[in-house]
């Protein structure tokens, strides 16, 4: 049985940018409860401490030791959900947070949508074949 290690890399836009390294740092699940509670699930690196949308993620590939990404958006939508993350978690007024929510929630709405609407073409696309 072969087993994998996690890699990652702090996002270079994100809470702890200045953190970033050259190369991914090797990084497991935080075995620390108080952390967890806090949503810091990562162990590993400069920082010691982080949450899924400060990292990037990455395995190394079994035949090359090529690191692969494994992050499931792309860096440009994953540093957009991490942005509006931090202005949601920084925010100090309500009214602001609730518009936060309503404007996501209207994303949501639409990229729900998209989905299903890809779904239907895929799954004709594959009964064509």
């Amino acid at each position: 049985m072969s087993t994998s290690i996690l890699y990652a890399n702090v996002r270079k836009n994100g809470r702890y940018g200045s953190q970033r390294q050259p190369e991914p740092f090797e990084i497991n699940l935080h075995d620390n409860a108080f952390q967890i509670m806090e949503g810091y699930f990562w162990k590993g690196g400069p920082g010691g401490n982080y949450r899924t949308v400060d990292l990037e993620f990455y395995v190394k590939h079994a035949q090359s030791g090529e690191l692969v990404s494994v992050s499931p958006l792309d860096s440009g939508a994953s540093e957009l959900v991490a942005q509006v993350t931090e202005q949601a978690l920084t925010a100090t007024n309500s009214s602001y947070v609730a518009a936060l929510i309503d404007e996501l929630q209207h994303a949501l709405k639409a990229a729900k949508q998209k989905l299903k609407d890809l779904k239907i073409k895929e799954a004709r696309e594959s009964e064509l074949e």
